[in-house]
């Protein structure tokens, strides 16, 4: 069936069935992997995708329609589109994968391009016609093959989105006592350095999120979190650059916004996520309180924070995204992350816009 002769369909069913399964297969790209392109944006992306699909399903057709119409030559021609885009935006958190299956269509299509080819051609038969048709056989066959490859690294994408549980990498965290926070600073302020600019841009991805739990630490200790705060990152649905477990106490920040983004865009992201975690903390211990002391001061915003909890608008959509702005959980988180990340730059002697500033007194001035 790989580069034989092989019609189970009729050509009207089998064109049909490539728009129709085209149409189908690009919607549900779009809603549980679709990324955009490093540097694109999402429209320009998706308009590229498809485009990318519409030529493929063409080309796959004219190859197929006249001696290949079936299930596995329709299945790797709705593959292959995906699978190639899946390479530039998802393909370097998978390389291993990506060689192996490279490796092996490479080495499988070369043995069967020798076997189409190895066979004499007979001096009764159209030369040109025959090594046309052996060069198409060989084309389906090695296009086959490498849909076939690849696959296995689309469907773990595909898990990876859906779950969100699969980590590309976790870090591991340090619960602290709250009167430590000096101390604390001054014993990582070699960690903290590494915020510097010059210095972020050569950190791989595992040390930016090493950098980034010592942050969470610290933060833990600041707002008085009673339980460790761990940092892992994972491909998160685009535009989200982090979010919050409460049930995990676990913060994932986005591995393309990890790998790509500033030191302060990634801190801003974690001290966010941070701030997250004290509204939970502070939301309990109201649910906690007698209800004769739930209306105290020290409760107001707690107040509040209950309510945007229990209605979380959470920006899925154009229209529901002012409310997930400017409900009070995000606001306060937002404010709460640009001023503290002021500080930690500070610290060690880098102004927020990325150039150096006077050194600090001391690293626990910053708490």
């Amino acid at each position: 069936m790989l580069a034989g002769r092989c019609n189970t369909q009729q050509p009207f069913e089998y064109g049909l069935s490539h728009i129709l399964w085209s149409a189908f297969s690009l919607l549900w790209y779009r809603w549980i992997i679709f990324r955009p392109l490093p540097g694109m944006s999402a429209g320009s992306s998706g308009m590229l995708l498809a485009g990318l699909v519409i030529v493929c399903a063409a080309a796959g057709w004219l190859l197929t329609q006249r001696n290949h119409r079936n299930s596995l030559q329709k299945f790797a021609t709705l593959l292959l589109p995906y699978e190639i885009y899946t390479v530039f935006t998802l393909g370097r958190y998978f390389r291993l994968g990506l060689v192996l299956s490279f490796a092996v269509a490479v080495l499988s299509s070369a043995a069967i391009c020798a076997g189409i080819f190895s066979h004499p051609i007979r001096k009764t038969l159209d030369r040109r016609r025959v090594l046309f048709s052996r060069i198409r056989r060989s084309v389906v066959a090695s296009r086959t093959l490498l849909a076939l490859s690849l696959s296995s690294m689309l469907i773990f994408a595909i898990v990876t989105q859906l779950n969100g549980g699969i980590p590309l990498a976790v870090t591991s965290a340090a619960q602290i006592s709250s009167d430590a926070w000096g101390d604390l600073v001054d014993e990582n302020i070699s960690t903290l350095t590494l915020l510097d600019p010059a210095k972020w841009n050569d950190l791989t991805a595992a040390q930016r999120l090493g950098v980034l739990q010592t942050v969470a630490n610290l933060e833990q200790s600041s707002l008085g979190i009673p339980h460790e705060l761990t940092v892992k990152t994972d491909i998160l649905d685009q535009d989200v650059l982090g979010h919050y477990s409460y049930m995990e106490h676990q913060i994932t920040i986005d591995v393309q916004h990890l790998e790509d983004s500033s030191s302060e865009e990634a801190l801003i992201t974690v001290l966010h996520e941070c701030y997250h975690a004290y509204q939970h903390v502070l939301v309990e211990a109201y649910s906690e309180s007698d209800e004769r002391y739930r209306q105290l001061s020290v409760f107001s915003r707690a107040r509040q924070y209950v309510q945007d909890f229990s209605h979380y608008a959470t920006g899925s959509d154009e229209e529901d995204f002012l409310d997930y702005y400017l409900q009070s959980v995000e606001l306060d988180a937002r404010i709460y992350a640009d001023f503290t990340a002021g500080e930690y730059l500070d610290t060690i002697g880098v102004s927020p816009d990325g150039e150096e500033a006077e050194p600090a007194p001391s690293a626990s001035s910053a708490a």
